[in-house]
């Protein structure tokens, strides 16, 4: 993450560090709407029509009064124009750094939610 912006209550403005790999670079900015429901499900999308397109949910379930079950799911999909070869090459690249920020990413939302 390069940075973000709390725009209101319920929307962050995500600028995302470039990601290069082969002579292609992809850096998602996008802005993102999060609320949170009567059950405390956490859900997420993104409201801006850029190189990226982001929706989720995250539910933290109490299991004991020390352990807490996360159901979590997220959809991305993003526009970049490679060919069948390079994409080959970067797609691992890029499922790693998905699969990387995914927790960092959800630390971040429960953060921002319990914060004044």
């Amino acid at each position: 993450m390069a940075s973000y912006k709390i725009l209101d209550d319920h929307t962050i403005h995500f600028h995302v560090q470039p990601q290069s790999s082969h002579g292609v670079v992809f850096q998602a900015d996008y802005i993102c709407r999060y609320d949170v429901d009567s059950q405390g499900v956490l859900t997420w999308r993104s409201t801006t029509a850029n190189n990226i397109s982001v929706a989720g949910e995250a539910r933290f379930i109490a299991i004991s009064t020390t352990q807490t079950r996360l159901e979590y799911k997220q959809s991305l999909a993003m526009d970049m124009t490679v060919n069948r070869l390079l994409a080959a090459l970067i797609a691992p690249l890029i499922k790693k750094g998905i699969r990387d920020g995914v927790l960092d990413y959800l630390k971040r939302m429960k953060q921002a939610l319990e914060s004044p």
